[in-house]
């Protein structure tokens, strides 16, 4: 989608440096890029660890649905009340200052794209969460299936958003694509050791692992069109609108689990019973043989602190950067991941994690050295798009900072 309001970029102006608030100062946009990069790798790294051990303390207490929902329900609980407090909080200063609005902060600048980040984003629940068993999907052969997210984002960049890429950046992705292919060496060892990679509940469930990406990057997408189209959307209240469609959507697809072949329950009966065994242990009410309920509570809140920070911090890149550069970042989670089960085996060894050893570990090492100058090599040209908006933006605020003064001093 090509914006008017940038024109095409010169030398000169991406050797300009652009300032961003960053804790209410104002900073150079790469260190806070740099700032926000470096939070959202480590807490997609949390998000990663934590959903498995998360899902081994439920054991056979709740099947895969309840716990995608009752994750959707505890996002909500983290943004919205931050959203309803700025929405007073401002009401109240307007009031002070005598400034009318037609809509609050919560409504003002709502967009129907919103729904559609709600909506992909619970569609990749679904799909990844239901096909991310190891009897469906062999370990051995999800992380490479899991990179395709990096694919579906560059290509629905160019069709959606119109996108074109200069050399360096298709330079940039053959270098980050070469350190994904570096993490991936044990992994395509182990195959050529003839590692079991048998889909014991069909071949189908890797192509639904694949499709899952799909409406990862969709959401990335939807959520850079709103961006584009107003600046200055406030990030938290993106993530909230978005929680509260995921939520929505995902309560609508409870259907997903009676899918023969797909789903986890066999009846009504059988998912009524699951809820009531995934409450009950969430909240140590029970805690069957098999079930790990006394850290229930524990992991799920540890885990959807990981994924809200992630999306909030990640929102950041793809606001000053771009779909893309956000979809490159996590690249490095997986590798990150990795060294942090290297680190910590016994908590593999507690919830039955394929093993792993120092090889694995030092190719996660080495494939940084190829994935994280690549990454930001690539966005270089996409934030010099952004620098523009980010100017008007500026102009924007001082304009209203003028305006609000001139109301006190009348």
């Amino acid at each position: 989608m090509e914006t008017p309001l940038l024109p095409t970029s010169t030398s000169e102006e991406s050797e300009k440096i652009t300032f961003v608030k960053l804790f209410g100062m104002k900073v150079p946009m790469n260190l806070a890029l740099a700032f926000w990069t470096v939070l959202s790798i480590l807490t997609a790294i949390s998000m990663q660890i934590f959903m498995p051990l998360l899902l081994f303390t439920f054991g056979g207490a709740a099947g895969v649905y309840p716990v995608v929902f009752i994750c959707s329900i505890l996002f909500n609980l983290i943004f919205w009340p931050v959203c309803i407090y700025r929405h007073f909080k401002e009401k109240i200063e307007n009031k002070k200052l005598g400034i009318t609005t037609k809509r609050g902060f919560i409504t003002r600048d709502f967009t129907s794209k919103l729904i559609w980040i709600g909506f992909f984003d619970a569609s990749n629940g679904i799909l990844s969460v239901f096909s991310s068993s190891p009897m469906r999907v062999p370990p051995v052969l999800q992380p490479i299936i899991l990179q395709s997210y990096m694919i579906f984002t560059l290509v629905f960049s160019k069709m959606v958003l119109g996108r074109t890429y200069k050399r360096r950046q298709i330079l940039s992705v053959l270098v980050l694509f070469l350190g994904i292919i570096v993490s991936l060496i044990p992994v395509f060892i182990e195959l050529a050791q003839g590692e079991d990679v048998q889909f014991q509940s069909g071949a189908y469930w890797g192509v639904i692992l694949f499709m899952a990406s799909a409406p990862a990057a969709m959401m990335n997408i939807k959520e850079e069109q709103v961006f584009e189209e107003n600046p200055k959307y406030d990030v938290a209240l993106l993530i909230a609108w978005e929680s509260l469609f995921q939520f929505l959507f995902v309560g609508f697809s409870f259907w997903t689990d009676l899918i023969p072949g797909f789903g986890t329950s066999s009846s009504f009966k059988e998912l009524s019973t699951n809820f009531k065994g995934g409450m009950s242990c969430l909240f140590y009410l029970d805690n069957p043989d098999g079930a790990h309920c006394q850290y229930t509570m524990l992991f799920l809140v540890l885990f959807s602190l990981g994924y809200c920070l992630t999306f909030y911090f990640s929102a950041f890149l793809t606001k000053y950067a771009s779909a893309n550069y956000n979809s490159a970042v996590s690249s490095v989670v997986s590798p990150g991941g990795t060294i942090w089960w290297c680190i910590f085996t016994g908590v593999g060894k507690w919830i039955g994690a394929p093993p792993t050893n120092a090889t694995d570990m030092i190719y996660a090492l080495l494939s940084f050295v190829f994935i994280i100058p690549a990454s930001w090599y690539f966005k270089k040209d996409d934030v010099i798009e952004k620098q523009k908006k980010m100017e008007i933006e500026e102009i924007q605020d001082e304009i209203q900072a003028v305006q609000k003064q001139s109301i006190k001093i009348n």
